[in-house]
């Protein structure tokens, strides 16, 4: 049994709107035991619309599509539905009783526009929605495909979906199980390279490889009886093969394992920041629990700020230069002693789009790390790319650099 996703509205294809639905959707499908086999997005064209309903059967037995189920003229998912279907519209007087309760429940008057979105198709369910005006549709065909219609506004569809599709379908699915082992510190097509065995398309264990912002996922899927027990030798000698790159097990993010990393040793972290001005340390912030580990930060911008709070030399700033090895280490050195951290983070760089020269070009940054009185620097060249890129990057680098330094 597969799913196939539909997402229906000009814009998701004009750009307006991303489609953060789908996404959501596929991972509570796969939780049931359902894998989606294809995501289409379409426009409101009516025409458009039954070319997409037609390709979405012909991949999966499930189709779940989100929005065009509005009051005006431009949504089109029932009538597209019910002609589908080969059946008629018809308006379903308990829907209409539930959008006008919506209304009255706000002290506002019902629009009659709004009774458009009160037609089924002969034979649907209708689906209810107490977020919204829009109500849902399930439809099964003759073909014996599963047919639901939800709204696209994420908050409805989330809701309508939970409490409606998912108890509809939960005993379609099969036995399935996904797990994810996270590694950083090495490049998707090194680590590639060393399991491209299980990544060849027709494995009984489908393994795939994401990479994004430092952190390389790889992720095992398996269904059927036994499933767990097949994944496991798969995972455990792609473990082995890099062993040297592993962080763990689980969906997190290169934060996430260095919060987790230094609770469980019960030490402590401290930033010093000059051209990610305290993002780091905001994006290590969001992490639970991280009030246990997290000790100070320092956001030294200027050359006075990095003397005045990490001691860092004159006489140094003038002859190396902010983005410098010798300016990380001595910023790095500086917060330790302040800070007494056991693992000291300091990022300084060129962001852009102003501030290059020839020797120290935009997106030139030089991150330090500082664990129990061992020192690494990385030295990295972006490129003018957008500043808030380099931003970013420098953030997971200094994660990476992180782990790598305290798992020494």
């Amino acid at each position: 049994m597969k799913a196939v996703l539909l997402a229906i509205g000009d814009e998701l294809l004009d750009g307006r709107t991303t489609d953060s639905n789908s996404v959501w959707i596929a991972g509570e499908l796969l939780r049931l035991g359902i894998p989606v086999a294809r995501k289409i997005i379409c426009s409101d064209e009516i025409a458009d619309l039954k070319a997409a309903l037609g390709e979405a059967c012909s991949y999966g037995q499930i189709v779940v599509s989100t929005g065009g189920l509005g009051p005006t003229e431009d949504d089109r998912t029932r009538e597209v539905l019910a002609g589908f279907a080969g059946v008629e519209l018809v308006h379903d007087e308990e829907a209409w009783s539930e959008i006008a309760a919506f209304y009255r429940g706000r002290s506002r008057q019902v629009p009659e526009a709004n009774r458009r979105q009160a037609l089924m198709p002969v034979g649907a369910e209708r689906l209810s929605n107490p977020l919204g005006t829009a109500p849902g549709i399930a439809l099964q065909l003759e073909s014996g495909h599963r047919l639901f219609a939800i709204p696209g506004v994420p908050s409805e569809a989330k809701r309508m979906f939970t409490d409606q599709v998912a108890p509809r379908i939960r005993d379609l699915g099969t036995a399935m199980v996904q797990r994810t082992l996270a590694f950083a510190g090495v490049s998707e097509s090194e680590l590639g390279g060393r399991i491209a065995e299980f990544a060849m398309d027709g494995q009984d264990v489908r393994v795939g490889i994401t990479a994004n912002w430092g952190l390389i996922r790889v992720t095992a899927r398996a269904s059927g009886e036994g499933c767990e027990a097949r994944m496991a030798p798969v995972l455990e000698e792609i473990r082995q093969r890099c062993a040297e790159w592993y962080l763990g097990e689980g969906r997190g993010e290169l934060a996430d394992f260095l919060v987790e990393r230094l609770l469980a040793r019960g030490e402590h972290i401290a930033f010093a920041e000059s051209c990610t001005a305290g993002l780091a340390c905001a994006t290590l912030a969001q992490v639970p629990g991280v009030s246990a580990i997290l000790e100070s930060s320092f956001v030294t911008y200027a050359d006075a700020a990095k003397q005045e709070l990490l001691a860092v030399p004159q006489e140094l700033l003038e002859s190396e230069g902010a983005v410098s090895e010798a300016c990380v280490r001595a910023m790095c050195e500086g917060l330790a002693a302040r800070s007494g951290a056991e693992l000291c983070l300091a990022i300084s760089g060129i962001a852009g789009p102003g501030g290059g020269s020839e020797e120290k070009p935009v997106g030139l940054v030089y991150i330090g790390a500082l664990y129990r009185g061992e020192f690494r620097c990385l030295k990295r060249r972006h490129g003018a790319i957008p500043r808030q890129q380099i931003r970013r990057r420098a953030v997971a680098d200094s994660f990476v650099l992180g782990l790598q330094l305290s798992a020494s």
